[in-house]
């Protein structure tokens, strides 16, 4: 009976053992490419989801592409100056990037300062337009130059 009682013990003791080991942690590869969480970025935006657009993106690294649709979705949550950071960041990489160029255009524009700056991205900007973004970037750009306008001729020098 004593050697069934250790028997007993010695299985419960193991069973309990079992039970409490270490947790093992598991490091999971990302399956998705750069690419498809930028593509993934982009349509969030396009749904109006700006918090994923900026986890997706920011996911999607640093290439020209994902430091644009980070900002764009900085810009829509409300935190302009780290959107105008990450544009900036964007466009030293790619000098060329037309959505960029007016959206950091449109951003100066619409907090009312270096308008001189903002012309000339937003010129840029039309000049590198795609077909199909080329009327918003104008518009832009048209912006800007009315109100410039407006204030040269009141005299106004801000």
């Amino acid at each position: 009976m004593d050697h069934a009682l250790k028997t007993l013990a010695f299985l419960l003791l193991t069973a309990f053992l079992a039970g409490c080991s270490l947790p093992q942690v598991t490091i999971h590869e990302d399956p998705l490419s750069p690419a498809e969480h930028l593509t993934l970025g982009l349509a969030a935006l396009q749904r109006g989801d700006p918090a994923r657009a900026a986890d997706e993106c920011e996911d999607a690294g640093d290439e020209p592409g994902a430091l644009t649709c980070r900002a764009d979705a900085l810009y829509l949550q409300g935190d302009k100056d780290r959107a105008e950071k990450t544009y900036r960041k964007a466009l030293k990489r790619n000098p060329d990037d037309a959505t960029a160029l007016n959206n950091l255009a449109w951003l100066l524009f619409e907090a009312d300062r270096n308008l001189d700056e903002a012309e000339k991205l937003a010129a840029r900007a039309v000049s590198l337009a795609p077909k199909e973004r080329a009327a918003d970037y104008a518009d832009t750009l048209n912006r800007i130059r009315t109100l410039r306008a407006a204030r040269a001729l009141s005299g106004d020098r801000r």
